[in-house]
Protein backbone atom coordinates (compact mmCIF):
# COMPACT_ATOMS: atom_id res chain seq x y z
CA UNK A 1 0.00 0.00 0.00
CA UNK A 2 2.84 2.43 0.69
CA UNK A 3 4.41 1.89 -2.42
CA UNK A 4 1.79 2.32 -4.43
CA UNK A 5 0.76 5.55 -2.62
CA UNK A 6 3.98 7.01 -3.17
CA UNK A 7 4.12 5.88 -6.88
CA UNK A 8 0.92 7.71 -6.89
CA UNK A 9 2.22 11.02 -5.09
CA UNK A 10 5.06 11.01 -7.41
CA UNK A 11 3.34 10.54 -10.62
CA UNK A 12 1.28 13.60 -9.68
CA UNK A 13 4.36 15.64 -9.08
CA UNK A 14 5.77 14.54 -12.50
CA UNK A 15 2.54 15.56 -13.93
CA UNK A 16 2.28 18.69 -11.74
CA UNK A 17 6.14 19.69 -13.05
CA UNK A 18 5.32 19.34 -16.68
CA UNK A 19 2.16 21.50 -16.90
CA UNK A 20 4.14 24.21 -15.24
CA UNK A 21 6.97 23.76 -17.51
CA UNK A 22 4.35 24.05 -20.05
CA UNK A 23 3.65 27.77 -19.14
CA UNK A 24 4.03 30.34 -22.29
CA UNK A 25 7.08 32.13 -22.00
CA UNK A 26 7.39 35.38 -22.62
CA UNK A 27 9.51 37.24 -24.90
CA UNK A 28 10.81 40.59 -24.15
CA UNK A 29 11.44 42.92 -27.13
CA UNK A 30 8.91 41.46 -29.46
CA UNK A 31 6.39 43.96 -31.11
CA UNK A 32 3.48 43.11 -33.10
CA UNK A 33 2.34 45.53 -35.93
CA UNK A 34 -0.15 47.61 -33.49
CA UNK A 35 2.94 48.92 -31.92
CA UNK A 36 4.45 50.14 -34.99
CA UNK A 37 0.57 51.87 -36.24
CA UNK A 38 0.66 56.24 -36.10
CA UNK A 39 2.66 59.05 -37.13
CA UNK A 40 6.13 59.04 -36.89
CA UNK A 41 8.93 61.89 -37.19
CA UNK A 42 11.42 60.84 -39.97
CA UNK A 43 14.75 62.28 -39.99
CA UNK A 44 16.77 61.52 -42.78
CA UNK A 45 20.71 61.52 -41.90
CA UNK A 46 22.16 60.17 -44.95
CA UNK A 47 21.19 60.22 -48.66
CA UNK A 48 20.85 62.17 -51.53
CA UNK A 49 18.25 64.46 -49.91
CA UNK A 50 19.37 64.59 -45.79
CA UNK A 51 19.01 66.05 -43.45
CA UNK A 52 15.86 66.04 -44.15
CA UNK A 53 13.19 65.51 -41.24
CA UNK A 54 9.39 65.13 -42.01
CA UNK A 55 6.11 63.14 -40.90
CA UNK A 56 4.99 59.80 -42.29
CA UNK A 57 1.99 57.81 -41.33
CA UNK A 58 1.99 53.56 -40.59
CA UNK A 59 -1.41 52.25 -41.25
CA UNK A 60 -2.64 48.91 -41.14
CA UNK A 61 -2.16 46.45 -44.52
CA UNK A 62 -4.92 44.06 -45.27
CA UNK A 63 -2.74 41.01 -44.13
CA UNK A 64 -2.40 41.02 -40.56
CA UNK A 65 1.35 41.08 -40.65
CA UNK A 66 1.16 44.17 -43.67
CA UNK A 67 1.89 47.98 -42.84
CA UNK A 68 1.10 50.55 -45.42
CA UNK A 69 4.09 53.64 -45.06
CA UNK A 70 2.71 56.90 -46.23
CA UNK A 71 4.97 59.34 -47.03
CA UNK A 72 8.38 57.77 -46.99
CA UNK A 73 10.83 59.88 -48.55
CA UNK A 74 8.93 63.07 -47.86
CA UNK A 75 6.92 61.86 -50.95
CA UNK A 76 3.58 63.13 -49.54
CA UNK A 77 0.84 61.06 -47.91
CA UNK A 78 0.14 59.77 -51.75
CA UNK A 79 3.38 57.91 -51.82
CA UNK A 80 2.60 54.51 -49.80
CA UNK A 81 4.60 51.62 -49.53
CA UNK A 82 3.58 48.22 -47.92
CA UNK A 83 5.48 46.76 -45.66
CA UNK A 84 5.46 43.41 -43.36
CA UNK A 85 6.11 43.22 -39.83
CA UNK A 86 8.41 40.85 -38.78
CA UNK A 87 10.91 39.40 -35.46
CA UNK A 88 13.21 42.74 -35.84
CA UNK A 89 10.54 45.25 -37.05
CA UNK A 90 9.51 46.26 -40.86
CA UNK A 91 11.07 44.48 -44.06
CA UNK A 92 9.70 46.69 -47.05
CA UNK A 93 10.25 44.15 -50.25
CA UNK A 94 11.40 45.28 -53.57
CA UNK A 95 8.08 47.44 -55.03
CA UNK A 96 7.96 49.90 -57.65
CA UNK A 97 5.49 52.72 -56.65
CA UNK A 98 5.10 56.05 -58.72
CA UNK A 99 8.02 55.00 -61.10
CA UNK A 100 10.42 54.37 -58.31
CA UNK A 101 11.35 50.90 -56.97
CA UNK A 102 11.90 51.04 -53.25
CA UNK A 103 13.23 48.36 -50.66
CA UNK A 104 14.35 48.53 -47.18
CA UNK A 105 14.00 47.86 -43.35
CA UNK A 106 13.00 49.76 -39.92
CA UNK A 107 14.57 47.89 -37.17
CA UNK A 108 14.49 48.33 -33.49
CA UNK A 109 17.89 47.72 -31.08
CA UNK A 110 16.28 47.51 -27.84
CA UNK A 111 12.61 48.87 -27.93
CA UNK A 112 10.59 50.92 -30.05
CA UNK A 113 10.79 53.98 -30.71
CA UNK A 114 12.77 54.82 -32.40
CA UNK A 115 13.06 52.67 -35.49
CA UNK A 116 15.90 52.68 -38.05
CA UNK A 117 15.52 53.72 -41.05
CA UNK A 118 17.38 52.05 -43.86
CA UNK A 119 16.31 52.32 -47.56
CA UNK A 120 17.26 52.02 -51.33
CA UNK A 121 15.78 53.86 -53.81
CA UNK A 122 15.82 54.06 -57.69
CA UNK A 123 13.80 56.73 -60.13
CA UNK A 124 15.87 55.41 -63.04
CA UNK A 125 18.74 57.44 -62.06
CA UNK A 126 20.79 55.12 -60.29
CA UNK A 127 20.16 53.61 -57.16
CA UNK A 128 20.57 55.57 -53.70
CA UNK A 129 20.73 54.54 -50.05
CA UNK A 130 19.16 56.53 -47.07
CA UNK A 131 19.53 56.01 -43.57
CA UNK A 132 17.24 57.75 -40.69
CA UNK A 133 15.51 57.57 -37.97
CA UNK A 134 11.58 57.82 -37.08
CA UNK A 135 10.20 58.80 -33.61
CA UNK A 136 7.01 59.10 -31.68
Amino acid sequence: MFKKSLFLRLALLSLLALVLSCEEEQIDNVYVRSDYLGTWTCREFSGPLAPQVYTVQIVAGTSAEDVIIEGLGNQGAAFTVVGNVDFNGIFIPSQTQDGVLISGQLTYNQSIPPLNLKYNWDDGSGETETLGELTK
